[in-house]
C-alpha cells in the first residue's frame, strides 16, 4: 500500500542551540489518506481521521486507529488502540467525551513505559452518552436502549477484536467522571468479562440522567439499584471475584454518592476498595494520578 505525502511540523523549544527538545508533531491528514509511516519505521492506521495533534511519544509505540460501521449502533464507530501486549485496558472518556480524549489529556503518555514493555493494552473508545443519557428529548426507555446497543457494541464488535490482537485474558475497564459509570457498570454487568474495574470521581445512580425514572429498561443500567437486588448465587460470587476500586475527592459533590454505593456492594458481600482522596480531585492531574496508582490494584 502506497504512502501519501502528510504535512509534519516538529516544534522545537529550547534557549540555545545546545539543548532542543521535540515536543509533538503536527500531522495533517487529508481525507485520501490512509497510511502514515513514521520516520522511526512505526506504522499508524487511519482511516479518514481529522486533523490532529499527534503526540512524539506515540512513535516509540504501537498506535492504530480504527473505524467501522457498527451493526450494534446502525452508525460508524472509532476507536484508537496504544500497545502491543499486556493487560487489555477498556478506557471510557469523560461526558459526551470522544476516543482520543486519554490520549489528549496525557493519560496515555503517562503510561508510555507500561505500553512499550507490553504489561499494558489500551483500547479507547468513543463515547454515545448524547444519544443515550444526555439525550433528553428522549424518554428515558429509549436513553437506556441506547445504551444497551452500546455495551452490544462494546461486547460483540470490541472486546472481540481485542481478543484477536491480544489473548491476555485480563481485561480492566477504567473511567473518570461520567466515564466511571460506564466502567463500573460494565464491569458489574459482565463480571465474567472483567477482572478488574476502576472508577475515579464517578456517580453510579443512573436515575440522576432520567429525572427520577426507574423503570426496568434503566434498572438494569443502574448499579445502584441492580446489585441491591442482585439474588443470584453465581452472579454474587462472579461479582465477589471482581476487584472493584472507586476513588473519589472528599470535597467532591459526588462522595456521597459513592459511600452509598460502596454500602450497597457491602451488603452484598461485594469486595471492593473505596479510596478518599483529600480535596476535589475531580480533574484531569488528579485522575492521572489516581490511575497510576490504581492501575495495578488497590493499596
Amino acid at each position: 500500500m502506497p504512502t501519501l505525502p502528510a504535512v509534519a511540523v516538529a516544534y522545537l523549544v529550547g534557549k540555545t542551540f545546545k539543548v532542543r527538545k521535540v515536543l509533538m508533531i503536527i500531522v495533517i491528514f487529508t481525507p485520501q489518506q490512509r497510511l502514515l509511516q513514521r520516520s522511526c519505521g512505526m506504522t499508524v492506521l487511519c482511516y479518514n481521521c481529522s486533523s490532529r495533534l499527534i503526540p512524539l511519544w506515540s512513535s516509540f509505540m504501537n498506535r492504530e486507529y480504527h473505524r467501522w460501521y457498527s451493526p450494534s449502533l446502525g452508525r460508524d464507530m472509532e476507536l484508537l488502540i496504544f500497545g502491543h501486549g499486556g493487560a487489555r485496558v477498556l478506557v471510557f472518556p469523560t461526558s459526551m467525551g470522544r476516543y482520543y480524549e486519554w490520549e489528549d489529556r496525557g493519560m496515555i503518555g503517562s503510561f508510555s513505559h507500561h505500553i512499550r514493555q507490553g504489561w499494558l493494552q489500551f483500547y479507547c473508545v468513543d463515547s454515545v452518552d448524547k444519544d443515550s443519557w444526555y439525550a433528553k428529548w428522549k424518554h428515558p426507555v429509549d436513553r437506556a436502549r441506547h445504551q444497551t446497543a452500546y455495551e452490544n457494541y462494546l461486547t460483540r464488535e470490541v472486546l472481540p477484536l481485542s481478543r484477536q490482537k491480544n489473548d491476555n485474558p485480563f481485561m480492566i475497564t477504567v473511567g473518570a467522571s461520567f466515564g466511571a459509570y460506564h466502567a463500573v457498570n460494565f464491569a458489574l454487568r459482565h463480571p465474567l468479562l472483567v477482572g478488574r474495574a476502576i472508577g475515579l470521581s464517578g456517580y453510579y445512580d443512573i436515575t440522576r440522567w432520567t429525572e427520577g425514572y426507574s423503570g426496568e429498561d434503566v434498572y438494569f443500567h443502574n448499579p445502584a439499584a441492580y446489585i441491591a437486588q442482585e439474588h443470584d448465587p453465581r452472579r454474587l460470587q462472579a461479582l465477589r471475584n471482581l476487584d472493584l476500586i472507586l476513588a473519589v475527592g472528599r470535597d467532591d459533590a459526588l462522595v456521597e454518592n459513592n459511600r452509598y454505593f460502596s454500602g450497597v456492594l457491602w451488603n452484598k458481600g461485594i469486595w471492593h476498595a473505596l479510596r478518599l482522596w483529600d480535596g476535589w480531585c475531580h480533574d484531569w492531574p488528579y485522575w492521572q494520578e489516581m490511575i497510576h496508582y490504581y492501575i495495578g490494584g488497590a493499596h
